[in-house]
């Protein structure tokens, strides 16, 4: 049970992290898609690639100077979870 619980911290934490990321290139395409009606004449191929690389590259470095937080703030959910039910982390997979 306690291995369940750990492996679901780690998922949390892996979308926390994703997250951010995924959101901004998709509001990035629907603004690109937006664009592409309006503007025809532009390459919105050529021109999205660049700002896909740079807005994703500026949000992963926001997102990974957060991230001690992050990992703070679940690795205390996480103690205060086995505070409750008295177990230690990966005593499950131990226990015979």
């Amino acid at each position: 049970n306690s291995f369940i619980e750990l492996i679901s911290d780690y998922f949390i934490l892996g979308f926390r992290i994703a997250l951010p990321i995924f959101v901004s290139l998709m509001l990035l395409n629907a603004i690109l898609g937006i664009l592409a009606k309006v503007a025809s004449q532009l390459n919105m191929f050529a021109v999205g690639i660049q700002m896909k690389l740079l807005l994703g590259l500026a949000v992963m470095f926001i997102t990974i100077s957060l991230m001690p937080s992050i990992s703070t703030a679940v690795l205390n959910i996480r103690r205060l979870s086995r505070r409750k039910t008295g177990t230690r982390a990966g005593s499950a997979i131990w226990r015979t």
